[in-house]
């Protein structure tokens, strides 16, 4: 992807606008979207007018969530403050985009704003796929945190997987490649699910470094300070980009950089690239507390002196804690949002970050102008905004490290924007500040070069999916200076959304193992909750592997497992309920209701005059199961894993009295090998029921 010329092209003209009076509120489109739900479908989309603009028009971008690029859609007056899509279908999500060109004191300013929707919108059985990435050495102290979190997830739908990391205090090259493994072998496991992933890195997790090159030539560094902000920036999008690792270079020179750890060299394991070399593949989020003294308050046994190791380690048990609490409801702040713009007009309108998602999020009644520190010190605000000129530990006018660390400042997502400090992996960083001081904030990134697109948090997306979107940063959208550069990070859980809780679980789960003409079978019976839902997710558990049972919601309160495996199975059902946000509706999961019951192959009574026999066992080539009949009898073979997957069965046939074999040579009904391990040989013998084990090699 050669994307140095596009790239330049907008870095020049976002200094060219430096002249332009306008501010990020002008140019920001603030979206509000109406949705109705019966026939004749329709999504409504409203916006404030923009004053004193009497010329003009609006264009409407549409793209389903699954496409790309958005595609021209329509075209309305700028005195329309309103535009209608009726062609539209239930159980679709859609994103828009709302585009117009304002004059501004004798210039033009393109103006922007971005909104998801859509009418019951379904969702799946999992959230997703995360791993979380544990600092081998912080592990053992934060076994309760990551256990507890774990929890969470699994509460919520995730499929989890836990893995540890060296911690790597200095950057290390190899330790760096051998982190992107680990991300890279649970990826590989994924399959088919690749495009849900999430990686949350805890602790000091070796830190990729890469920039500042595109085609053999240096660029402008993000913050704009050159020479002596240029070369290699902190770069967790290397842990992203699940493409080749021969994409990233490692050939140029780049000392000019006044901080030494920014200096690139051939060879020394940072990277050459400034961009990204394709498109990133994984949502990533890091919370790191490594090297951030000013923070640091735990002593050493019967010492002043700071124990930074054990201070790390409370600062990352306390940004877990809230992290539970957030997830759980009771960590709550008011559904507002704060906008302290030290910037105002200047270049790329920075602090439109806020503008354009705090109204979809929010509503723009709910936005204010204020100071930071001193109005989140009084009041609590979900989301706050803030830029000004930076250094490695403060943004002007919004504060410095040392008001994080002293400050209880009442917010929860934050974004922050300043020269320098996007450049995260240094001491006492601004930009790591808010999730190491004691407030709530659980999620920050340096939004403003490039903007960062939270709007999906509305229909249920994850700040991961924030991440994804506003690094990879189709066409159409509002590409500012930064956008596909290496330095994008989100600090934070990357698994987090905005709600919580608000589907209620089922009630008054039975599980039964019952028999009929067809064989033996499990009956699961529910109860709806008092708040009604439309429909349901069931799972099982068995040996700490879920899987689904259904993909889609069903509107019974009724299942039937007919997969029989002899094991201790812990059935699982979900709600899936409707959720009404500001800019449409999308289905949610709810916590789950869960029971386990001791699960037979063999009924008692029900085969006790039959036996088979297999041979040979294990099977190596091909194996024979021998059993007899007293009298005709119809007769099925079915074979399952110890996950309870069927992966062999022969149809219902009637067979005469005496002595039969069916014969199986290790493969599935799609005539492929199965994998080594002990499978479960059932048959069904009319009302009758015996299995035996067999052995793959």
């Amino acid at each position: 992807m050669n994307r140095y010329i596009l790239i330049t092209a907008v870095f020049l003209f976002a200094f060219a606008l430096d002249a332009v009076a306008q501010t990020p509120k002008q140019v920001s489109v603030q979206l509000r979207t109406w949705v109705r739900n019966t026939p004749p479908y329709g999504i409504t989309l409203t916006w404030q007018r923009q004053p004193d603009v009497k010329t003009g028009k609006y264009t409407i971008l549409r793209k389903s969530a699954t496409d790309i690029e958005y595609q021209g859609y329509d075209e309305v007056p700028f005195s329309d403050t309103a535009y209608t899509d009726n062609d539209v279908l239930p159980g679709v999500a859609y994103e828009y985009c709302v585009f117009a060109s304002i004059p501004v004191q004798n210039a033009t300013a393109p103006t922007f704003g971005y909104v998801a929707s859509g009418i019951n919108v379904p969702t799946q059985p999992f959230k997703g796929n995360v791993l979380l990435v544990v600092d081998a050495t912080l592990a053992p102290a934060l076994s309760t945190e990551v256990g507890t979190l774990k929890d969470d997830l699994l509460r919520e739908g995730w499929n989890v997987t836990i893995a540890q990391a060296p911690r790597t205090p200095l950057f290390t090259p190899n330790a760096v490649v051998a982190t992107k493994q680990i991300i890279r072998d649970w990826y590989g496991d994924l399959g088919k699910d690749t495009s849900r992933g999430w990686v949350f890195l805890i602790g000091r997790i070796a830190v990729p470094y890469s920039g500042m090159f595109n085609n053999g030539g240096a660029i402008t560094p993000p913050d704009g300070h050159t020479p002596d902000h240029r070369g290699a920036w902190a770069a967790d999008v290397f842990y992203s980009y699940m493409n080749s690792d021969a994409d990233w270079t490692d050939k140029l020179t780049d000392t000019a950089a006044s901080r030494p750890e920014t200096r690139n060299r051939p060879g020394d394991g940072k990277y050459d690239n400034a961009i990204i070399p394709d498109f990133i593949q994984l949502r990533i989020g890091r919370v790191d507390m490594f090297n951030m003294g000013k923070f640091y308050t735990v002593k050493k046994q019967g010492s002043d002196v700071i124990d930074s190791l054990a201070s790390e380690i409370a600062l990352i048990k306390n940004y877990l804690k809230r992290n539970h609490e957030y997830r759980t409801g009771a960590l709550q702040t008011k559904r507002r949002g704060l906008i302290d713009d030290n910037f105002g007009g200047y270049g790329e309108q920075f602090a439109r970050s806020a503008w354009m998602n705090y109204s979809v999020l929010l509503g723009a009644e709910n936005i204010k102008e204020a100071d930071w520190m001193t109005t989140l010190d009084t009041a609590d605000y979900e989301w706050a905004y803030g830029c000004g000129g930076g250094t490695y530990t403060s943004a002007g006018g919004v504060g410095t490290s040392d008001d994080f660390a002293r400050k209880n400042l009442r917010n929860v997502f934050s974004m922050l924007f300043g020269s320098y400090f996007g450049d995260w992996d240094n001491a006492n960083n601004f930009l790591r500040a808010p999730l190491a001081s004691p407030t709530p904030s659980l999620i920050n990134c340096w939004a403003g070069r490039p903007i960062w697109y939270f709007h999906g948090l509305a229909m249920g997306e994850t700040m991961g999916d924030a991440f994804l979107r506003s690094v990879n940063t189709p066409d159409r959208f509002n590409r500012t200076f930064g956008f596909y550069f290496v330095h994008n990070a989100l600090h934070g859980d990357p698994t987090l959304r905005m709600n919580y809780g608000t589907v209620p679980p089922p009630t008054n789960l039975t599980v039964e193992q019952k028999r009929d003409t067809k064989g033996s079978f499990v009956e699961l019976n529910w109860q709806r909750p008092v708040s009604d839902t439309t429909a349901y997710f069931v799972y099982k558990r068995i040996n700490g592997v879920t899987t689904a049972l259904t993909q889609r919601a069903i509107k019974e309160t009724t299942f039937r497992d007919d997969v029989i495996q002899e094991a201790d199975v812990t059935y699982i059902v979900r709600s899936a309920g409707y959720i009404n946000s500001l800019t449409g509706i999308y289905q949610d999961i709810s916590t789950p209701l869960e029971q386990t019951r001791r699960i037979t192959s063999v009924e008692e009574n029900t085969g006790a005059d039959m036996q088979i026999a297999v041979e040979p066992n294990p099977l190596r080539s091909t194996s024979r199961v021998r059993f007899q009949l007293q009298e005709p009898t119809p007769v099925r073979m079915e074979i399952t894993s110890l996950r309870g997957e069927r992966v062999y069965e022969t149809p219902a046939t009637v067979l005469d009295a005496g002595d039969h074999s069916f014969m199986w040579n290790g493969s599935t009904m799609a005539k492929t090998r199965v994998a080594s391990g002990i499978y479960t040989v059932t048959l069904h013998c009319g009302t009758k029921i015996v299995t035996t084990k067999l052995i793959v090699e």
